[in-house]
């Protein structure tokens, strides 16, 4: 399957979203957003590949302690954060795209097959702000559902959706020319191009599930703060 520098920041990169808006405007966004919550937030800028700012990821937590924010060779701002069991982005993302008013993706590729992505906007719909969703999931073990959500896009396979087996219905290379349509190039390692913000933020009386990047790659348990 194809993946973000070989699958090595996994499982950051499993799930991450795209706002299409600059990155000071996403920025000015998530201080307005924390302030609303009372919740304490700093923030970093720098310039570096897309491995050494992922790695600024480390550690993992649940919930997210650190969000990250990367510009890319298009108008989007790619977001990526350190939830432990993979990179949640849905909540902040769809969330940040009704409070900017602008469009936003988000993408799931797992190593078990499951595939997703989702189109959110400005506005509400029968669901949040959801304006497509197509899901291709493992619930674990030999369990598999897929679901849709909003009108079809014109550009989807959607002949594929009714293959018997579900995770063909939705796979990564059908997620990589979906996202192309927008000008993203999904898998490419330069298309993100560095310019980067790192956001830290702690909530006070929250307790922490804390894993580093090394001991998830060595398949250790997740210490609890």
């Amino acid at each position: 399957m194809k993946t973000l520098l070989n699958g090595y920041y996994a499982p950051i990169t499993f799930s991450w979203g795209f706002l299409d808006a600059p990155i000071a405007r996403v920025e000015e966004a998530i201080v307005k957003w924390n302030i609303s919550l009372n919740r304490k937030t700093n923030m970093h800028s720098a310039v570096s590949n897309l491995s050494n700012a992922l790695n600024r990821l480390d550690p993992l937590e649940t919930p997210w302690t650190k969000e990250l924010l990367i510009c890319t060779e298009s108008s989007w701002t790619a977001y990526f954060n350190n939830q432990s069991i993979g990179g949640d982005p849905f909540p902040p993302v769809s969330y940040l795209s009704k409070l900017i008013g602008c469009r936003s993706l988000i993408v799931s590729s797992c190593p078990d097959g499951s595939s997703a992505f989702w189109l959110t906007g400005a506005k509400q719909t029968d669901f949040l702000n959801v304006e497509r969703a197509v899901l291709a999931l493992n619930d674990g073990g030999s369990r598999w559902r897929f679901s849709e959500r909003g009108l079809p896009l014109p550009f989807e396979e959607t002949e594929r959706y009714t293959r018997r087996k579900i995770k063909e219905r939705l796979d990564d290379e059908m997620l990589e020319r979906y996202f192309a349509v927008f000008g993203i190039r999904l898998f490419d390692d330069d298309f993100y191009d560095g310019r980067h913000t790192l956001i830290t933020m702690k909530q006070q009386g929250h307790q922490y599930t804390r894993i580093s990047l090394d001991a998830y790659r060595k398949g250790l348990s997740p210490e609890h703060s």
